[in-house]
């Protein structure tokens, strides 16, 4: 995942806006430096569900690291690169937005 190092503080300029863009490239998130992660999407959903599922892997794999358990990288990467929207159907995509959204604290 692409790492963006060009400010720890706030993206509050267009020229930090391009060069967090140019950062993540391709990628669909990029970690920013002492300041965490920007995510992104075709949608408000899977942008949404895109964050929350890497805050879910990334304590995942902070757990599995500190188990002492031996782990490896699989070698078929076929799924790294796929979409979120190419992965889970549509009304799946929209079923996780639809609790995500419930379980929110009332404004």
């Amino acid at each position: 995942m692409p790492l963006y190092d060009g400010t720890s503080g706030l993206v509050d300029t267009a020229e930090k806006g391009a060069a967090l863009a140019e950062a993540m490239g391709a990628a669909n998130a990029v970690f920013m430096v002492n300041h965490g992660v920007s995510f992104r999407g075709p949608s408000v959903e899977i942008a949404t569900l895109y964050g929350v599922s890497l805050e879910k892997l990334c304590r995942a794999q902070i757990t599995l690291n500190g188990s002492g358990i031996k782990w490896y990288e699989p070698t078929d990467r076929s799924n790294a690169r796929k979409g979120l929207d190419e992965i889970l159907p549509a009304a799946a995509i929209q079923s996780h937005f639809e609790y995500l959204t419930r379980r929110l604290p009332p404004l």
